[in-house]
């Protein structure tokens, strides 16, 4: 909530999340579905993007790395 209060004037262009415990890929594909796209990342890992959530998800040794998510309404033409 403090955190809100303080950046809640700014407009939040995306969000690049770390989960705090092991989130493993097969949770995430369970609970979105399959990705669009599955791409090979440089440090190893895949991205594994789902478009139309405007989230893509960094995944190293089958557990989430990274979430970064960008708002629908910026998704939108």
């Amino acid at each position: 909530a403090q955190m809100v209060r303080q950046l809640g004037h700014y407009e939040i262009i995306y969000l690049s999340l770390k989960p705090l415990d092991d989130v493993s890929t097969v949770q995430i594909i369970s609970s979105l579905g399959q990705p669009k796209l599955r791409l090979e990342l440089k440090e190893g890992g895949q991205a594994l993007v789902f478009p139309q959530l405007g989230l893509t998800a960094h995944t190293l040794d089958e557990d989430v790395d990274l979430l970064f998510v960008v708002p629908q309404r910026l998704l939108a033409p």
